[in-house]
C-alpha cells in the first residue's frame, strides 16, 4: 500500500476483524511543539524522541478502537532549583490533557549543576511499585519505590504509577480481553480467527491507564493541556487546531473513499518538547486478507480552513507518477495548514537535519524562513524547467542540421596497418576501415567517430578508454580482446561474433545487435542501454554486475551463462532461450519474458516482478532458490520439474497454468490468481494460499498437508482430488 503523505504526518495501518466486519484500521499522527502547537514536528523526531525516551513497554499506534480518549506521556520528570541541604530530593510532576489530571510523587538522588540542584527520574513502569498481584511485571517489590502516585492529599506506591503504555498482558487490560471460540470453525464464523468477536469490549484496546482516560470518546478540538515538573518547567498550551483529511483508493482506481476519523490518542514526549495527536478510522474490507486498498492520501488543514478533497485527490496523483517531475511536487505546502494563518513545520533537507543528529531546534521564524526559502528554490527549479523544455522542443531538430566536421585527411588505413602501436589519445573520424585486421593492438584513450569498420577483425587486443561513436561494426569479429573503459553509442554490432572477449566497466548505448554472437569471456560492470536487435546468441560467459535498460532482445538465446548480479529493467526479451545458466541476484524489472524457455538453469536470490511478464513462458528442470514472483504476469506459464522452495509469488497472475511435478514447499501464494490452474504431482506442504483465486483449478496426487488456504476462492466440486491434506487449514472460507 502506498502513502501519499507530507514529511511531518505519521501513518499506521493494519488489517483486522471485529465480528463479521474485515477492516483496514488507519491510523494518521501529526506531531507538535508542546511549547509553540504552531509548529508541527518531523515524523521522524516524534520516533527519536521515542527511542531516546527507552521506555519498558514500546509506544505505537495499532490504530485500534477505544471506548475511551486517552493520552500517554513517555519521559523523565526533571527537578531544577537551589541547594536546599543533602539528601535525596522529592517532587511532583503533573501532566493534564482535556481536564484529565495525573500527578507523580518522585523521588530521586540529586546532583550539583552552576550551583544549583538538579534531579530527573523516568516516568517509567520500572520506577513504579509491582503491586500484590503482579499488575506491574516491570515494577520494583520493596515498601517505598520512587515512582507513586498522587491522589487528593495522598501519596502512596501504586502499580500503574507510571504514564506510558501497558502491555497487553497486564492484568489491568487482560481483564477485557474477549473469550475465544473452541473450534477453527467457531472462530471463523465469530470473526476472532484472525480479529476479534464482535463482543469484544473496547477497554481491551486502551493503552494508558484508566486515570488518563476521558470521560469522552474522542479529545475535544482544541483541548487545553498542561505539563509541570519537566524539563522546560511549567508548559501550557492547547493542541493545534488540525484536522486530517484522508482519501482512499481500491487498487489503481481513483481516491473515492473517506473514512471517518476520531482524536483518540495524544501522546505527550516533554523531553523532546513534542506531543503527537492520533486520529483512527476504517475502510471495510470484503475479507480480513483483501488487500484492494492500494493507496492513501494524507493532508492536514486549519480548522477554519476548507478541506477540498478534489484539490488533495488531484494533487497526490501527480505526485504519485513517476512520469510527472514537477519540482514543486517536492514541497508539501499543498498537504499542510496554510502557513498564513501561521503554521510552519520541519523540513529534513540534509542529512544534518535529521534528529537523530541532534540538530540545535529552531524557532518558529526560522522554520519559516527555511520553508520560504525552499519553496523559492522549487519554484525557480519549476521556471528553469518550463524554460529548458521550451527550449528542447524549439530546438529538437536544431542539431540534426549542424554540418559535419569536415575529414582529417590523415589515411587512417595505412597508419594503422603499419604500426600495432600502442596509439593513445587519437580521435578518428569518417575513416573507412572495413575489413581491416587488427592483431595484437594496443589503444589508449582512442575515440571513434561516423567510422566503418565492417567485416573486420580484432585479435588480442588491448582497448583502454576507447569509445566508438555512430560507428559500423557489422559482421566484425572481436577474438580474446581485452577492453577497460570507454564504450559504444549508436554503434551497429549486427552479426558480429565477439570470442572470449573480456570487458570492464563498459557503456553499450542505442546499439543494434542483431544477430550478434558472443562466445565466451567475461563482462564486468557492463551496462546495455537502449536499440539492441532480434536473434542475439550468447554463450559460456560470465557477467558481473551487468545491467540491461530498454533493450529490445527478441528471440536471443543464452546457454551456459554464469551471472552475478544481472539486471533487466524495462527490456523486451520474448521468446527468449535460457538452457543451463547460473544467475545469482538476478533481477527483472518492467520487463517482457513471455513465451521464453528455461532449461536446466539455476536461480538464486531471483526477483521477476513489478511489471514483467512470463506469459506462456515454460521452465522445464530449473532450480529457483529464494526467488520472488510477486505482482508477475504469468498467465498460460508452464512449469515442470521445477524446484522452487519458498518462492515468493504473492499476488502473482498465473491464469491457465500449468504445473507439475514440482517442489513448492513453503510457496506464498497469497492473494495469487490461479483460475484454471493445474498442480500435478507437486510438493505443497506449508504452502500459503491466503486470499487466492483458485477458482476452476485441478490439482491431483499434491502434497498440501499444513498448507494454509483460508480465504481462498475454492475451486469447484471434484476439482480437487487424491491429494495429502493432513493439516490444511481452510478456515475461514470466503463467500462463493
Amino acid at each position: 500500500m502506498r502513502h501519499i503523505k507530507p514529511q511531518a504526518a505519521l501513518v499506521s495501518s493494519s488489517r483486522t476483524q471485529i465480528g463479521s466486519q474485515a477492516m483496514l484500521r488507519i491510523g494518521v499522527g501529526i506531531g507538535f511543539r508542546l511549547s509553540d502547537p504552531f509548529i508541527l514536528a518531523h515524523e521522524a523526531a516524534c520516533w527519536e524522541a521515542i527511542k531516546a525516551a527507552k521506555p519498558a513497554l514500546p509506544l505505537f499506534e495499532p490504530a485500534m478502537p477505544k471506548l475511551r480518549a486517552e493520552w500517554l506521556l513517555l519521559g523523565s520528570a526533571h527537578y531544577r532549583g537551589p541547594a536546599a541541604g543533602v539528601g535525596v530530593l522529592d517532587w511532583l510532576a503533573e501532566a493534564e490533557l482535556g481536564g484529565v489530571r495525573k500527578i507523580a510523587s518522585c523521588r530521586a538522588q540529586p546532583r550539583m549543576d552552576d550551583g544549583r540542584v538538579e534531579a530527573s527520574l523516568a516516568l517509567d513502569p520500572r520506577q513504579a511499585a509491582a503491586g500484590l498481584q503482579g499488575e506491574n511485571p516491570f515494577g520494583q517489590r520493596h515498601a517505598s519505590p520512587p515512582l507513586q502516585r498522587v491522589r487528593g492529599l495522598n501519596v502512596s506506591p501504586a502499580p500503574l504509577a507510571a504514564m506510558g503504555p501497558l502491555g497487553s498482558d497486564w492484568p489491568e487490560r487482560r481483564q477485557w480481553q474477549p473469550r475465544f471460540a473452541g473450534s477453527p470453525q467457531a472462530m471463523a464464523d465469530d470473526g476472532s480467527h484472525m480479529g476479534w468477536p464482535a463482543a469484544t469490549d473496547l477497554r481491551f484496546f486502551q493503552q494508558a491507564a484508566p486515570d488518563q482516560w476521558s470521560d469522552q470518546a474522542c479529545w475535544p478540538a482544541q483541548a487545553p493541556f498542561a505539563l509541570s515538573g519537566f524539563r522546560g518547567g511549567e508548559v501550557q498550551g492547547r493542541l493545534p487546531a488540525v484536522r486530517p483529511l484522508l482519501l482512499a483508493g481500491r487498487g489503481d482506481g481513483p481516491l473515492d473513499e473517506r473514512p471517518e476519523l476520531a482524536l483518540q490518542t495524544v501522546w505527550l514526549l516533554p523531553d523532546a518538547d513534542l506531543g503527537v495527536m492520533w486520529w483512527n478510522g476504517f475502510l471495510p474490507l470484503d475479507y480480513v486478507l483483501d488487500d484492494g486498498v492500494g493507496r492513501l492520501a494524507l493532508g492536514f488543514k486549519d480548522a477554519a480552513e476548507p478541506e477540498r478533497p478534489a484539490e488533495l485527490a488531484a494533487f497526490a496523483e501527480r505526485r504519485s507518477r513517476l512520469d510527472d517531475q514537477d519540482p514543486l511536487l517536492l514541497a508539501d505546502h499543498a498537504l499542510m495548514p496554510d502557513p498564513a494563518r501561521g503554521w510552519v513545520w520541519e523540513q529534513i533537507l540534509d542529512s544534518a537535519d535529521h534528529p537523530r543528529f541532534a540538530p540545535p531546534p529552531r524557532d518558529r521564524a526560522e522554520i519559516r524562513a527555511r520553508l520560504e526559502q525552499n519553496h523559492k528554490a522549487l519554484r525557480e527549479a519549476q521556471a528553469a524547467q518550463t524554460r529548458l523544455q521550451s527550449f528542447v522542443r524549439a530546438n529538437e531538430n536544431a542539431l540534426a542540421g549542424l554540418p559535419q566536421a569536415a575529414a582529417d585527411g590523415e589515411n587512417w588505413r595505412e597508419r594503422l596497418q603499419g604500426k600495432r602501436g600502442p596509439w593513445s589519445e587519437l580521435t578518428i573520424c569518417d575513416a573507412d576501415l572495413s575489413g581491416l585486421i587488427f592483431d595484437g593492438h594496443e589503444l589508449s584513450q582512442v575515440r571513434f567517430e561516423r567510422c566503418k569498420l565492417d567485416h573486420g577483425r580484432w585479435r588480442q587486443c588491448r582497448l583502454e578508454q576507447v569509445q566508438f561513436v555512430d560507428c559500423s561494426l557489422a559482421g566484425t569479429v572481436l577474438d580474446a580482446v581485452r577492453w577497460t573503459g570507454g564504450g559504444l553509442n549508436r554503434c551497429n554490432l549486427g552479426a558480429s561474433v565477439w570470442n572470449g572477449v573480456e570487458l570492464a566497466q563498459l557503456g553499450i548505448e542505442d546499439c543494434r545487435l542483431d544477430d550478434i554472437a558472443i562466445n565466451g569471456g567475461a563482462w564486468r560492470a557492463v551496462t546495455v542501454q537502449g536499440e539492441g536487435g532480434a536473434g542475439g546468441r550468447v554463450g559460456q560467459l560470465r557477467w558481473d554486475q551487468v545491467n540491461w535498460c530498454r533493450v529490445r532482445a527478441e528471440d536471443w538465446h543464452f546457454t551456459g551463462v554464469q551471472a552475478d548480479g544481472l539486471g533487466l529493467v524495462e527490456c523486451q526479451l520474448p521468446r527468449s532461450g535460457w538452457r543451463q545458466c547460473r544467475l545469482l541476484k538476478f533481477s527483472a524489472l518492467d520487463t517482457d519474458l513471455s513465451a521464453s524457455v528455461w532449461q536446466r538453469c539455476q536461480q538464486r536470490f531471483g526477483v521477476v516482478s513489478h511489471g514483467s511478464s512470463l506469459r506462456q513462458a515454460r521452465l522445464e528442470d530449473c532450480e529457483l532458490l529464494s526467488c520472488s514472483w510477486q505482482d508477475l504476469d504469468a498467465a498460460q506459464l508452464r512449469i515442470e520439474h521445477c524446484a522452487c522452495p519458498q518462492l515468493h509469488a504473492q499476488r502473482l497472475r498465473a491464469p491457465d497454468s500449468l504445473w507439475r511435478s514440482c517442489a513448492l514447499d513453503g510457496l506464498n501464494a497469497t492473494h495469487a490468481k490461479l483460475e484454471r490452474a493445474r498442480f500435478e504431482a507437486c510438493a505443497l506442504k506449508d504452502a500459503l494460499f491466503y486470499g487466492a483465486s483458485l477458482s476452476e483449478s485441478w490439482m491431483e496426487g499434491c502434497n498440501l498437508i499444513d498448507a494454509k488456504t483460508a480465504w481462498m476462492q475454492p475451486p469447484s466440486s471434484g476439482g480437487w482430488r487424491g491429494n495429502l491434506e493432513t493439516g490444511r487449514q481452510d478456515w475461514p472460507r470466503r463467500a462463493q
